[in-house]
């Protein structure tokens, strides 16, 4: 019982904050992440504060005057309180937004507020965690430059092909969890990295479907078309290696050179940069291959 009310009271907001808040650029970051990515204070928002001590006490005012919602999950493995967009936060993250592409209403970006189930959660938070870690270059790594991360909803590809009747057209949809814009400091190679994140918990044949969903968002062209002269590869990071062994069959089974799989477990212990499996090639490469051979990713 008094768990759950210290709890409460962590959700609580001061009634009377202490005086005006004035919104920096770095805190329409951390708004727009919390809309976009919601996030614990111990992953995402690392990257964008030089302290802890900076980062709870910005995160602390900014719930307090209402940019930012919390709430603290039951499940022990998130570390804290989980941070979304509060009520005032809305209109400043339309704004920001559209200054990067995504153009959504103040409507839209309300009915999407709602607070996170703990499943969507658990799947939700390993993306800033693979964000964070692509952030940490090894000094083997220096050759390679991280240019952006774009969250789901600026990846996200909707498009129609004809049905297999071939009476009309069905309407598909490439989301992907988010996406990295990796390039060659030394050449003007760069390869779009669209990141899906397997929690195990899903059919292998939902995986087949998505890779699908991918081949056939680059046969359109819509990826060309918004990441024009890059190299689309999707990377898929599962959770153990039995499980990456069944994501590799299905890779080949559908013949596609540009998907790569990994774990978090290879992150971890060797770094982002390192180590992916290339199904296709039944090898392992580093993303600074890839980048160096650009379009050649199919050949031995």
């Amino acid at each position: 019982m008094s768990t759950n009310r210290c709890r409460q009271n962590r959700s609580r907001r001061v009634r009377q904050p202490e005086g005006q808040i004035v919104l920096t650029e770095r805190d329409r970051r951390v708004l727009i992440t919390a809309f976009l990515n919601p996030a614990t204070r111990s992953n995402h928002y690392r990257v964008l504060f030089p302290s802890i001590k900076t980062r709870n006490e910005r995160l602390r005012l900014l719930f307090d005057h209402g940019y930012l919602d919390r709430t603290f999950p039951s499940s022990s493995s998130f570390g804290g309180a989980v941070y979304h967009i509060g009520k005032l936060g809305v209109s400043v993250a339309v704004k920001a937004l559209a200054n990067q592409g995504l153009e959504l209403s103040s409507d839209e970006i309300t009915a999407l507020r709602q607070r996170p189930t703990l499943s969507q959660l658990e799947h939700a938070l390993h993306v800033p965690l693979v964000y964070e870690a692509a952030c940490l270059l090894p000094s083997a790594s220096q050759k390679l430059e991280v240019e952006s991360f774009l969250p789901e909803p600026l990846v996200r590809f909707d498009y129609e092909i004809r049905s297999r009747d071939d009476r009309g057209w069905k309407r598909q949809c490439f989301a992907p969890d988010g996406a990295l814009v990796i390039g060659s400091r030394h050449t003007a190679n760069r390869i779009v990295l669209f990141l899906e994140i397997d929690m195990g918990s899903v059919p292998l044949t939902r995986i087949d479907r998505k890779i699908r969903s991918f081949v056939q968002a680059v046969d359109t062209g819509l990826v060309g078309g918004r990441f024009a002269d890059m190299l689309p590869v999707l990377a898929l990071i599962t959770v153990s290696e039995a499980r990456l062994r069944g994501l590799s069959r299905t890779i080949r089974t559908q013949g596609c050179h540009s998907v790569l799989a990994t774990t978090f477990d290879t992150i971890d212990c060797v770094g982002f940069f390192s180590s992916w499996l290339h199904p296709s090639r039944n090898a392992t490469v580093a993303l600074a291959e890839i980048v160096e051979r650009g379009r050649c990713l199919c050949s031995a």
